[in-house]
């Protein structure tokens, strides 16, 4: 429905009712990523809009209210919105639905919502050590990806003995990655996700 919207904007000329059409759709589709999608192209005058969204941030509080609202909650839509904060994603990693821990670690792994010191260290050292612990070989992937993310150089030791018992292809490679390069710092480098090849998807 999203992408339906987005080819709606390529079309020669928007009139009201196209643009009435994805802000009815933008207010009221249940699926909260949906919502965020259409907020994102409308607020940024992208396509043929000959103007942007209204009390666009005002919107998208609402839209992140409807997000948490949901169960599970919409940890894309308020990334893309970047209105996510830990306290979204880190009840959503204690959660027993495996999907759902999946989502929220890669939120934490490879949102760009967290900036240095946004979550308490020891927080973030515990929540990180349960990941690099888990049975599940995506969420352990993703625990690596949060020592390269936050910059944590105490788990390298870590993860230099994971290289050595890890039977998992994608976590090794993460391994690989991190280990293999000095890590760099989203928050000082903004295009340092580009660079690495990372993408907006979860590889599952």
């Amino acid at each position: 429905r999203a992408r339906a919207g987005e080819s709606l904007l390529m079309l020669p000329a928007i009139g009201d009712r196209i643009r009435d059409a994805l802000v009815g759709a933008m207010t009221s589709d249940p699926d909260p990523t949906v919502r965020a999608e259409l907020w994102d192209l409308l607020t940024w005058g992208r396509h043929n809009l000959s103007e942007r969204l209204e009390d666009a941030e005002a919107i998208a509080d609402e839209i992140a209210h409807y997000a948490r609202s949901c169960t599970p909650p919409g940890l894309k839509a308020l990334s893309l919105m970047r209105r996510l904060d830990h306290t979204d994603v880190l009840p959503e990693l204690a959660c027993p639905d495996l999907e759902r821990r999946r989502q929220a670690a890669y939120q934490l792994a490879r949102s760009w919502n967290f900036r240095r010191g946004d979550i308490p260290q020891d927080l973030l050292d515990e929540v990180v050590d349960g990941l690099l612990r888990d049975a599940d070989p995506l969420l352990r992937a993703h625990g690596v990806g949060a020592v390269q993310r936050f910059g944590l150089p105490h788990f390298h030791h870590r993860l230099r003995a994971m290289q050595e018992t890890e039977t998992d292809s994608w976590v090794q490679h993460e391994l690989s990655w991190c280990l293999g390069r000095k890590p760099l710092n989203p928050w000082d480098v903004p295009v340092a996700g580009a660079e690495q090849g990372y993408n907006d998807e979860p590889p599952f």
